[in-house]
């Protein structure tokens, strides 16, 4: 019987990791250095929701890369805080595969305040989106008119 060195094939036994790119889907990456959150906060867009806001900017990347942010101000339970930035990637993942015209963005959501429910949470997250979808079709087609 051979043995398999877990390091050749990583950790998972030869299977790729869900964050690696595949041909057939979109993929959203994570934003996870603070040099690249530092840089998105000073370069970036930012639209402002009532529990949460939104920051966004063209990426050098391939693929769009999402940051969230949910700090202990919000709430002192891990469990509450992972739940809010699982409901935000979901639908941030849901978004992006729509949003693929669209050149790659890096983009950051920081919530605020602490939301009733996450419906509020959501409908804060999907006036942000538009909003900056808006944008950046406007951006583009500036862009397009002046070549």
């Amino acid at each position: 019987m051979e043995k398999r060195c877990c390091r050749a094939e990583g950790a998972r036994g030869g299977r790729s990791s869900p964050f690696q790119a595949n041909a057939n889907t979109t993929t959203n990456t994570h934003l996870r250095r603070t040099k690249d959150f530092n840089i998105l906060y000073r370069s970036g867009q930012s639209f402002r929701g009532t529990t949460l806001r939104v920051v966004a900017r063209a990426s050098a990347g391939a693929d769009h890369r999402i940051g969230i942010v949910v700090s202990l101000k919000i709430s002192k339970l891990s469990t509450r805080r992972n739940r809010l930035r699982r409901v935000i990637r979901a639908q941030m993942n849901n978004w992006m595969k729509f949003v693929d015209t669209f050149k790659p963005m890096d983009i950051a959501v920081i919530v605020t305040r602490n939301p009733k429910n996450n419906q509020e949470l959501l409908g804060d997250l999907e006036r942000c989106v538009s909003a900056m979808i808006r944008s950046t079709r406007r951006a583009q087609s500036l862009q397009a008119t002046q070549i």
